[in-house]
């Protein structure tokens, strides 16, 4: 933790660097950078419009006072956060796993080359512009992978003034935040620099945990956290038909992944894993340009990189300290993305807009390392660095390089021959380059309309047929590949209603979907990817929101979902953790003397999970969580003094089996801003 007071230090530089060369103007304008984003309409218009797209706004995410993606998104109707065994957050859509969500920050995939997962705590709120989700019936202009949906991560951008920002914050069992970003530019450049550092000796437990023989409560056995980012981008823009920028993100840091807390004496139970990321480091980049060639065709492009590199360590015992037992490892995995993008769109005069799109994506995953192995005659020992094995275990190494490539054309037509009425049609088309196997191609498509009764009434509907090859791990990974797999495709069905009642200050939303997935791949009971046949997520969701009260924002979100496995000679029929409802309030109340309270409920019931045979059916307790933020503005607003309670009853729930989440944790912090 030492490498912290480094980071703190280049924070508190740039601060009083800042101090001298500005001084503070009461407003919070911040621009967006929009040279990333891949589906570019206006606001009411275009594909966004006969699908869910749910936006998450800057000014959103300071009222909460989320700092990581998934505290961002966590409250929307259809997402629901899983940490399991993993130790991260897994971010789940309408059912679908993180897998099958494409994750772009501006147009960069974010998304693990080897199994296609992300994490979004990795992702720190500090650059966030706004966010855009797209549930699933979204453009062909993504391309493939987009089963469930499209995260849509837009980042802050520089203005003409010098601006900057700096926070920090305090939490119980030692978690530091300390953040800043500084911006500023010219009519032709402009540039938005951030760095944040964060540090958690582990999560407090609910006072209501009861102790087992592999956790005794208070703060959660390896649960500490390092988490370091620095982030920026620079526009460029020569005249008024011309625009090019680039972004460089990099991550580092380094967590432990708690263990269960109950073993294989329970009827759910499994031996405990002794995990560690003790590394991992990500770096990022992006470069993209657009040019205006005339009133009808303009010219889009962009290239990056993603790159990640983590060290793996699985020990014998909660120690973590030695690594002799059969099934303790050590792996050094890297990652790394590479791609391309070009769209060409044209305007016609009343004829609505044309855009095509050819991308390329090559994806690379290798493993170095070696797992204890039992020698031969050898005993038998705790799976998975449980320990407990006979001391007869062997060094067994292992190396893996593996990659694929994909191809994308795709063309998208949106059309409004009536002021009340759109439609948009997309098809696309995609490669899958294998390793010594036969490449596998399809397509893909959109339809969909929207229409207005009146300016405040609209309905709309869509059907897409996405698509999602294989990741380089379920194909070629060990033990686990199978690099006969299909792709996996889901038919997705939406019908919405959208009313603004204007006489009492409320917009209210009623979305009913249906998701068919065919080929979803999940592992059998030897831990090899297979498809399987049918998987089915149907539900409605409902959002409202209230202004009607001078001061008071209220939002309330609420999800039904009933998801099914239909797939021939299947052991169960719901599929384990995906909640059947869930409920979700939000408060914001301006009081007198700059004083203002945000405080969300977030309820879920009726959540399911399965032995390891599938032979036995649980349910998770249902569970209410309640956060309460306070914060004070000073000095016109240019510093906020803020405190807070997250699980503010301490409430003691789960988000997968035998692994509990954080008690109540109180903070506080303050923000200072100079413009």
């Amino acid at each position: 933790m030492k490498k912290q007071n480094y980071f703190i230090g280049i924070l508190l530089a740039a601060g009083l660097i800042s101090m001298q060369a500005v001084a503070f103007e009461n407003t919070t304008d911040q621009k967006v950078y929009t040279l990333g984003e891949i589906v570019v309409s206006a606001e009411g218009e275009g594909v966004e419009t006969i699908g869910t797209v749910r936006e998450i706004t800057s000014d959103q995410i300071e009222a909460s006072g989320a700092e990581t993606l998934n505290e961002a998104l966590k409250l929307l109707p259809g997402i629901n956060i899983v940490t399991g065994g993993q130790g991260v957050p897994r971010l789940n859509l309408r059912g679908m796993r993180p897998r099958h969500i494409t994750l772009l920050i501006d147009g960069i995939p974010f998304n693990s080359a080897g199994d296609g997962q992300f994490d979004p705590s990795l992702i720190t709120t500090v650059n966030i512009a706004k966010i855009k989700i797209s549930y699933g019936n979204d453009s062909v202009l993504y391309g493939a992978g987009g089963l469930g949906g499209v995260i849509n991560v837009i980042t802050k951008k520089g203005t003409k003034k010098t601006e900057f920002d700096i926070d920090g914050k305090y939490q119980q069992k030692d978690n530091m935040l300390a953040k800043a970003n500084i911006s500023g530019g010219t009519d032709k450049v402009n540039y938005f620099v951030s760095a944040s550092d964060f540090s958690s000796d582990g999560y407090r437990l609910s006072d209501d945990f009861i102790q087992t023989d592999y956790e005794d409560g208070g703060t959660r056995n390896n649960s500490d956290r390092e988490l370091r980012s620095l982030f920026g981008n620079v526009t460029l823009t020569p005249n008024d038909k011309t625009q090019a920028g680039l972004i460089i993100n990099y991550i580092k840091g380094e967590y432990g992944i708690p263990a269960i807390t109950l073993d294989r004496n329970d009827p759910f139970g499994k031996n405990p894993k002794y995990e560690r990321v003790d590394d991992h480091e990500a770096l990022s980049m992006g470069l993209s340009g657009g040019y205006l060639i005339n009133g009808h065709l303009s010219l889009r492009g962009w290239a990056y990189m993603n790159d990640l590199e983590e060290i793996k360590n699985g020990y014998d015992n909660d120690t973590y300290t030695t690594q002799r037992s059969r099934n303790s490892y050590r792996a050094n995995e890297t990652t790394e993305i590479r791609g391309a993008n070009l769209q060409t769109q044209y305007m016609f005069d009343n004829s609505g807009k044309l855009s095509l799109t050819l991308g390329t994506k090559k994806e690379r995953f290798e493993s170095l390392g070696w797992i204890m192995e039992s020698a031969s005659g050898g005993g038998s020992g705790g799976g998975g660095g449980g320990g407990g094995g006979s001391s007869t275990a062997v060094q067994s190494p292992f190396d893996e390089n593996h990659e694929i490539t994909t191809h994308t054309v795709a063309i998208e037509y949106e059309i409004q021959p009536l002021e009340s009425l759109g439609f948009v049609a997309g098809y696309g088309y995609s490669w899958l380059k294998k390793e010594n196997n036969p490449d596998d191609n399809t397509d893909n498509f959109i339809v969909g309309f929207n229409y207005d009764f009146t300016k405040n009434s609209r309905i709309r509907g869509s059907i897409a047929d996405n698509i999602r090859f294989p990741s380089v791990t379920q194909l070629y990974g060990v033990d686990e590949g199978n690099p006969n797999l299909d792709f996996e495709k889901s038919m997705n069905y939406e019908l919405g209603f959208e009313q603004i009642m204007d006489k009492i200050d409320t917009v209210f939303s009623i979305t009913g979907f249906r998701r068919d997935v065919e080929n979803y791949i999940s592992k059998d009971d030897d831990g090899v990817n297979q498809n399987h046949d049918e998987y089915q997520f149907q539900g409605v969701e409902i959002t409202a929101g209230n202004n009607s009260i001078e001061d008071l924002e209220l939002r309330l979100a609420y999800t039904y979902m009933d998801s099914k496995d239909k797939s021939r000679e299947t052991l169960v029929n719901q599929i384990q953790y995906n909640p059947e409802r869930k409920l979700a309030l939000e408060c914001v109340y301006n009081f007198i003397y700059d004083i203002s309270a945000y405080t969300s409920i977030e309820h879920i019931e009726k959540q399911y999970y399965y032995n390891s045979d599938y032979t036995l059916k649980g349910r998770l307790p249902d569970y209410s969580v309640v956060n309460l933020r306070v914060e004070k503005r000073l000095f016109s607003g240019s510093m906020k003094i803020y405190a807070g309670a997250d699980n503010l009853f301490d409430k003691n729930y789960f988000e997968s089996y035998a692994l509990p989440r954080e008690g109540r944790s109180l903070y506080g912090g303050v923000t200072y801003s100079f413009r």
